[in-house]
């Protein structure tokens, strides 16, 4: 059995006992470390499909509609989640999980409620558009004044 071929490279020290680094031009590091810089690292990384593609924003606190209550006795917890409510009700204890038909009937009226909201905001805005055309307001018009 060969025992050279076993044996691990060495790293090179320079008098200051600190390591020999070559920079991509060919200088070393160290003498660049000695003259008050710090030594250029160059990374080369090789950029992935899809990677830079932009994520879509996290909803913040006050933005999530939380409809998934807790029913333990004592607590006020809600989530907007199912998900979130099953991992909050197994890791307090607070009873078996939920399941998604328990909020069948409370997820159609959310959907009514929202629709109703949507189309009452439609309506506001069909109505102040109308308000300010007769008015005689048409902001079309005046840009070509």
């Amino acid at each position: 059995m060969n025992n050279g071929s076993l044996i691990a490279p060495t790293t090179q020290r320079s008098p200051n006992n600190r390591r020999n680094i070559r920079s991509d031009d060919g200088s070393d590091a160290i003498s660049q470390a000695n003259n008050g810089e710090r030594p250029q690292k160059v990374y080369s990384f090789v950029a992935l499909p899809g990677i830079n593609t932009k994520k879509r924003p996290r909803r913040r606190y006050d933005e999530i509609e939380r409809h998934y209550a807790c029913n333990y006795s004592g607590c006020t917890k809600s989530y907007g989640t199912l998900n979130h409510l099953n991992a909050h009700v197994q890791m307090q204890k607070h009873g078996p999980k939920r399941h998604p038909s328990e909020f069948k009937e409370l997820r159609k009226q959310w959907r009514r409620q929202k629709r109703e909201e949507e189309e009452r905001k439609a309506a506001e805005a069909a109505n102040t558009t109308n308000a300010k055309n007769v008015m005689g307001l048409n902001i079309n018009s005046l840009s070509s004044i």
